[in-house]
């Protein structure tokens, strides 16, 4: 059914809440896991300024968030399950759509916290905007903090 799987993550504990579900979902169909790490154009505000993030602090940011992602990789292939992971640039819920269609992605998996108060978290912002314009399936799990 589910061949290949697209999971966004952003390196926090509430995104990475959909792993275990990824790890059975795709371990049970042998499906390809593709894990996708979405940055925005860098800019730092320094001083209601904003400025551009030298490329030292760039590459410093690249090889973090390669580091992570070669991490859930790495945890993923040790269950027997294929994963690729891409850093992507751009606008996050276009972004998502693109990298969907161009792997022919047939889930998209992630987590959300839903509300907080009286406020929607930014990623909640980007569930529901994915949501109104995604064409294949996605599995949506709630985040429940611990804490």
């Amino acid at each position: 059914m589910y061949k290949t799987i697209l999971v966004p993550l952003d390196g926090s504990k509430q995104a990475e809440a959909i792993m275990d579900h990824i790890e059975a979902l795709a371990g049970g169909l042998q499906a390809k896991v593709l894990i996708l790490h979405i940055s925005e154009e860098p800019m730092m505000l320094r001083d209601d300024e904003v400025i551009a993030v030298s490329a030292q602090q760039q590459k410093q940011r690249q090889k973090q968030v390669e580091s992570y992602l070669k991490g859930i990789q790495k945890k993923l292939r040790e269950k027997s399950i294929e994963a690729q992971y891409y850093i992507a640039y751009g606008p996050v819920v276009r972004t998502i759509l693109i990298v969907a269609e161009q792997h022919d992605v047939d889930l998209i998996a992630l987590a959300s916290r839903g509300f907080n108060g009286s406020f929607r978290s930014v990623w909640t912002s980007v569930t529901a905007r994915l949501l109104q314009r995604v064409r294949c399936p996605v599995l949506l799990i709630r985040y429940e903090n611990d804490e």
